[in-house]
């Protein structure tokens, strides 16, 4: 079992981390304007803040509804208005608050009357969850920018 846990966190992990690094290649290679670094770093720091407050929250079952609600329209709004980079570092944000709170056993997934085995599964499964929803929409919201610039320089 350790070695399940072990090959699926590896994988979850390079799910979350691979699209920073690329997404941070990304911006280095075609630096946005910025208005939208402005936008970036207000959507950034708004989703540090609500991981920060899930840190300090008891496990209680509106805690977890609490962080769908506050986390979800700001991942999508981030997808919608900004560059797929910074999806990435939303998602890399909310993966390592999760992390954290598993390992130290605080916040939403420190469940103490758990064992640490679902505990992990649960961490491994919201962090998928959160991190392919949120990539998917921005690689989608990405596409259409995309294809309405080529439109946009066709009818030019």
């Amino acid at each position: 079992m350790i070695w399940f846990h072990w090959f699926s966190s590896d994988a979850i992990g390079n799910i979350a981390v691979a699209p920073l690094a690329i997404g941070l290649a990304s911006l280095v290679r075609n630096f946005p304007p910025r208005g939208e670094i402005a936008e970036g770093v207000l959507a950034l720091a708004m989703v540090s803040l609500v991981c920060a407050l899930l840190v300090f929250l008891p496990k209680e079952p509106w805690t977890t509804e609490l962080a769908i609600g506050s986390l979800c329209p700001l991942l999508l709004w981030i997808a919608s208005r900004l560059r797929p980079a910074f999806t990435a570092i939303a998602t890399f944000i909310c993966a390592i608050t999760i992390v954290w709170t598993t390992i130290f056993a605080i916040g939403i997934f420190g469940d103490l009357q758990l064992s640490i085995e679902p505990r992990v599964l649960e961490a491994q499964a919201t962090i998928l969850a959160i991190t392919l929803g949120a990539l998917v929409l921005a690689a989608l919201f990405s596409e259409r920018r995309l294809h309405e610039s080529a439109r946009r320089q066709c009818s030019d």
